[in-house]
């Protein structure tokens, strides 16, 4: 498949997940927020947006896309596949800074939501355990969508993300009719979410050359990635 038609086709890919987000967001999400209680969905909302603070992209997905891109302009895969090698190691390195941070974090949760109560802060504890250990699974790979833009791979990626929508709902709605409650949300969307990182390993290894050289390392290139990534970090 060409890269117009690709073009083409992950757009409406995109429309159509946009569309299927909406119509969630008025159905879906209210009766899921009903199941489980307004209280249990607060405390995973502050959950999730507690270790978002931590786990940022720090602008790679961007360099990855960028970088990729011009060395695949040049027919260079030799390149490709050193640069991904160091972008590797420096996501690697990343993820066990964030691992340490988020440990120390949990040690002060009682102090940081004093406000909360004894069972609220067990409940908060238990899911924070459980987004935090698919963040730090997940966050080296969040490169992945970089290199399927770079490879002009659309359509599978807005497949990906739509897969990974209505996987949660479909499977959100059996656990929450069979009495499971707020800790089924975070493992569906934990389950959700890895399942969409194999599907996209197997995509980029079925229908790329990629093939990632983790013996290289090579200092300009990750200067470059520094130069570039900086200014989208202070942005986020």
């Amino acid at each position: 498949m060409n890269g117009s038609k690709q073009l083409k086709l992950g757009a409406m890919f995109s429309y159509f997940t946009i569309a299927f987000n909406m119509i969630a967001g008025l159905i879906y999400t209210p009766w899921m927020i009903g199941k489980i209680g307004q209280e249990n969905y607060g405390l995973y909302t502050l959950a999730t947006s507690l270790i978002t603070m931590f786990v940022m992209d720090f602008g790679m997905g961007a360099a990855v896309a960028r970088f990729v891109s011009r060395y695949n302009a040049k027919g260079d895969q030799e390149a490709v596949n050193n640069f991904l090698g160091v972008v590797y190691k420096l996501y690697f390195l990343i993820d066990a800074v964030i691992f340490v941070a988020l440990i120390c974090v949990y040690f002060f949760i009682d102090i940081i939501y004093a406000n909360l109560s004894a069972a609220e802060l067990e409940t908060f504890k238990i899911l924070y355990v459980i987004v935090a250990l698919f963040s730090i699974i997940s966050f080296p790979f969040t490169n992945l969508n970089g290199i399927l833009t770079s490879y002009e791979k659309f359509v599978q990626l807005k497949i990906c993300d739509l897969f990974n929508k209505i996987f949660i709902i479909v499977m959100m709605v059996i656990a929450l009719l069979m009495g499971f409650g707020v800790y089924a949300l975070v493992s569906v969307n934990a389950v959700a979410g890895l399942l969409t990182i194999l599907i996209k390993l197997v995509v980029i290894r079925k229908q790329t050359k990629v093939r990632v050289n983790f013996s290289f390392f090579d200092k300009g290139i990750l200067k470059e990635i520094f130069g570039f990534s900086v200014w989208t970090t202070v942005g986020s």
